[in-house]
Parts: structure tokens; C-alpha cells; sequence
């Protein structure tokens, strides 16, 4: 999923670019990226398949149908995993690293749970995340704005609603980057519609439908949150939200058994991610 930064993209889609590879690639319809980038220049061994451009918001539901857009191309034809990363992440190991890693852990599905109702951990924020309606969160005047989740929350606390007290799923969240089979990943497209229903008016509802959806499924106890590491993911969540990985950081990256990292920015420092990408560790 990707929406700025043409040369990173590039850049990202070279370390990714291997036979035993197909990506599938979105590029956020209202981006200019869309108009001008070819990713063809950048990928010549991998398979790649660019995905039909939505307008993407944060913090809407647009960001889940993208997600399952994804998983719907991907399925087309079966892959071992499947592997959800933005354009602004890059791989800290070859691809013989990440595909050895996923054979050893065959059956693993990488979703991360923070919190779960069925444990008794889950926070009433992520609870009200689903429980009221947020009518513009599809938009540019969604998710990002205060106004609209303040008002929503007022007004809805005020009438009572609960648009899940009845319901018999318990939820679940977590960050929205996953690795999961190719068995789990139908599983979810089986379940569109439980999905649509349950958070199409949720606020960032990216961070709990797969989350969700895993806990309730058959494939709960075939999950695994490497500790520290989002699901093979090296991302820090103290120094930012989430931090980008600056030329300071060089060593922790290239010591982190992590497979995927993220976030990097071509912005604000580009010699990081050629230095990733070029690090011997990826060859």
C-alpha cells in the first residue's frame, strides 16, 4: 500500500524485486504517484500486479477494503504467505532469510494481538472504536479530526448506543501489518460480509477486523506475536508514531532479526535506506 515517495517505492519494489516473489501493488487514488509511477522500471524477476487505485483514508474503512482488495489479487493463485506492508517499510533480510524463516514456522499466522475482550484486556477506546458510529471517517474529514470523534462520542454517549452490546464475537486489536497463510487469508475473505457489518462505521477499524477475526476463527491458536517485533516487524512506537528510522539507526537495523521495518521517509533521510538496502545482510 503505498501513496508518496516514488524514488523509496522504487527503491522498496528492487529489494523486493526476486522470481519466488509476486507483489501486489496499490497506489492510493488520490495520490499523484499514481499518474507517473511505473513500477515495471523497478521490478524484472518478481511478479507484479498493480491493483485497481481506491481513495484510501486514514483512519476509514477505506484502508480494510484495500486491505481485503489485496488479499482477494493475491488468492488468485496460492501463495505459501502472504505479507501486508506499507511503502514506507523495507525488508532488513534477503529474501532466502524471509522465506527460510516462513517454511521453518509453516501454519504460523503473524497477526499481533494487543488487546482482547475475551481476555479481559481490552481498553473501552478500542471498545467505542466499534460500539458508536463515525459517519465520516471515510473522508478527509475523518479520522484524523477531533471535532468529528469528540461530537460522535458526545452525542452517541448521550443517546446510549451500542452498536455491538448484542453481538456474540468478542473483539480484538493490534497493528494492521500481518504474515498469514494462505488457509487464514481465505478464511478472512470468507468472512466480507461479518467484516462489513461489524466495522464499516468503526474508527480505524484496520487495527481490529483481522485481529478479530483471527480470535474467533479456527486459526486462534496457530498465532504468534514475536515479542517486540510487530509479527517479524521491527517498529518503534516510543520515539514516534510510529518513529522513522534514521542513518543513526543503522546498527539496531542491521541487528534486528526482525524481517520487515518500518517507517523510513526518503524526506527526511535517504541515506538510511540505501544503506539498508545495500547492507550485506541482504545478500
Amino acid at each position: 500500500m503505498a501513496d508518496r515517495n516514488a524514488c523509496q517505492l522504487g527503491k522498496l519494489l528492487t529489494a523486493l524485486d526476486d522470481p519466488r516473489y509476486d507483489i501486489f501493488l496499490h497506489i492510493d487514488a488520490k495520490s499523484r504517484l499514481g499518474k507517473t509511477f511505473r513500477p515495471e522500471c523497478y521490478v524484472h524477476q518478481a511478479g507484479i500486479q498493480l491493483i485497481p487505485p481506491m481513495k484510501v483514508y486514514w483512519g476509514g474503512y477505506s484502508q480494510v477494503e484495500c486491505e481485503l482488495a489485496l488479499l482477494r489479487a493475491a488468492t488468485d493463485s496460492e501463495h505459501s504467505y502472504y505479507h501486508l506492508i506499507s511503502g514506507l517499510d523495507l525488508p532488513l533480510h534477503s529474501a532466502d532469510d524471509v522465506i527460510s524463516f516462513f517454511r521453518r514456522h509453516r501454519g504460523t499466522e503473524y497477526v499481533s494481538v494487543e488487546e482482547n475482550e475475551s481476555l479481559g484486556t481490552l481498553s473501552a477506546e478500542a471498545y467505542n472504536r466499534v460500539a458508536w458510529r463515525y459517519p465520516l471517517q471515510n473522508s478527509i474529514f475523518g479520522g484524523r479530526s477531533l471535532f468529528h470523534i469528540r461530537s460522535c462520542r458526545a452525542v452517541q454517549r448521550l443517546l446510549r448506543v451500542d452498536r455491538i452490546r448484542e453481538r456474540h464475537m468478542p473483539l480484538a486489536k493490534g497493528p494492521n501489518w500481518f504474515s498469514i497463510t494462505d488457509a487464514f487469508a481465505r478464511y478472512v475473505l470468507s468472512e466480507s460480509q461479518t467484516i462489513r457489518h461489524m466495522f464499516k462505521s468503526a474508527l480505524c477499524p484496520d487495527e481490529l477486523f483481522m485481529q478479530t477475526i483471527l480470535i474467533n476463527s479456527p486459526f486462534a491458536a496457530r498465532s504468534c506475536d514475536l515479542k517486540g517485533y510487530q509479527n517479524t516487524r521491527l517498529i518503534d512506537w516510543k520515539r514516534g508514531g510510529p518513529y522513522t528510522f534514521l542513518q543513526s539507526d543503522a546498527e539496531e537495523l542491521a541487528n534486528s532479526p526482525a524481517l520487515f521495518a518500518r517507517k523510513f521517509d526518503e524526506v527526511i533521510d535517504s541515506r538510511i535506506i540505501d544503506e539498508v538496502i545495500a547492507s550485506d545482510k541482504r545478500h
